[in-house]
């Protein structure tokens, strides 16, 4: 997973509700990769964060073959990402909330 990297830059960001980033050039296998984070507080003190993404894979002719697979572990390796997000955010809760007052 390593040798996959893409860059990106950022067309939307109005912290802390919206980041937003789309990929430059072409990164096998990728053609085109867009995403979005929105944060919403709930009701109950806790929050949640919206990760939306679209992306196209090519080239054109094996797109229908190779696209499940990308589909699957792009899928799989984005909620590994978060699950350990949601973890350090769990373990270092009174850190970042301080970090928060702060700022």
């Amino acid at each position: 997973m390593r040798n996959l990297s893409m860059r990106t830059q950022f067309v939307a960001y109005d912290r802390p509700r919206l980041a937003a980033a789309s990929m430059l050039g072409q990164s096998f296998p990728f053609t085109s990769w867009a995403a979005s984070m929105r944060h919403k507080d709930l009701d109950n003190g806790q929050s949640v964060l919206l990760y939306t993404y679209t992306f196209q894979v090519g080239p054109p002719p094996i797109a229908w073959i190779i696209r499940p697979f990308v589909e699957r572990i792009f899928d799989y390796q984005t909620r590994k990402r978060f699950g350990r997000l949601r973890t350090y955010l769990a373990s270092h809760a009174h850190e970042i909330t301080r970090w928060q007052q702060e700022q």
